[in-house]
Order: C-alpha cells, then structure tokens, then sequence
C-alpha cells in the first residue's frame, strides 16, 4: 500500500510460483504460432495501449511467447505493427482480435494495406463473454482456462523487461489498474 501498488504481492489469478521463463536460445524450433490483440479503441479504453502478442504451441502442447508490442498507438502503427508480426518465417497460423476492433474500426486500413503489401493473415474475429457491469467478472472467466496452463507450468515467458512488465500485470489482475495484457 505505502508503494500506490495495493495487490497481493504473488498473484490472486496467477501465482509467481508458477511462471515460467526461458532465454532465447532455449526456444523449441518446431512451433505452431498464433497471435492475438487487445486493441485500446472504446472511448473508456483512450489512455490504455494497445497489446499484441504471438506464441507458438510446441509438440508438447507448451505454449511459448515470443512476441509482445504494447503501446499506445495510432491505428496506422498499430496496423503496420500487426503486419511486422502477422507475416514471415513465424507468421501466425490464426490471429485472433476483439469483434468491432477490426471490423468496424482498423479493418478497411488493415486489409488496404495487406493488399498494397502483399502480407496476409489470417484474421478470426471473437465475441467475448460478458459485457458492462459484469465485464471483471468476465474478464476473469475469460482468464481461467490461461491461469490453469500457467499453473501446471505449460507456459513459457521470455526473460525482459516488457516481459516483467506482463507478469507482474498478471499478478495484479483482477486488483490491478491494468489488464491490457491479461485481456
């Protein structure tokens, strides 16, 4: 409390026990890769940035992340982003995005700019459970199935800053101010 930072110190959701951390070199090399984005749009959502990331699901049905943008940015950044993760050597076989997002607000950019570039991805739009007042509530639920594969240690974080960063958010979720990453 005296820090401004009133949480439990190793996690209600997610325990500090049960984090994982890998260096680079240790990276499986036959992974299966998906993408998915929490993009800050919604007028409460004005000062929350926007997160990315990509993981690849290994032979043993881990689940590494190797990726994560997390800014606040412009919709052309934040399109131009997506294409960077979206394509190449480990381009995401699904990327999965919030309902609205990308329909109704950065799609007709995004798919402009597939086409001018020639970069394709495969976009899966996904109606989350639970909105307005019951929305943390839902938000945990959603959390659920994540929180039980990082308790049994089938879930890998690359050792960094930002990575730091999406722990300890998730430690403080559902009592901390963010869950940009969470989410």
């Amino acid at each position: 409390l005296y820090q401004q930072r009133p949480t439990v110190a190793d996690g209600v959701l997610f325990r500090r026990e049960n984090i994982q951390r890998y260096e680079p070199k240790d990276l499986p090399e036959k992974l299966r890769f998906y993408a998915a984005s929490d993009h800050a749009l919604g007028l409460k959502q004005r000062n929350d940035p926007s997160c990315f990331g990509k993981a690849g699901v290994d032979q043993q049905d881990n689940l590494w992340f190797t990726e994560l943008f997390w800014e606040r940015v412009p919709t052309n950044r934040a399109v131009e982003q997506m294409l960077s993760m979206g394509t190449g050597s480990n381009a995401p076989l699904i990327w999965w995005a919030e309902k609205g997002h990308i329909s109704q607000s950065i799609g007709p950019f995004l798919y402009q700019r597939m086409r001018e570039t020639g970069l394709y991805m495969n976009i899966r739009e996904m109606t989350p459970i639970g909105r307005g007042d019951a929305e943390s509530s839902a938000k945990m639920q959603r959390a659920q199935s994540i929180a039980a594969r990082v308790a049994v240690g089938k879930v890998y974080f690359p050792k960094g800053h930002i990575w730091d960063r999406a722990i300890e958010e998730m430690l403080a979720f559902p009592n901390g101010v963010h869950d940009d990453f969470v989410d």
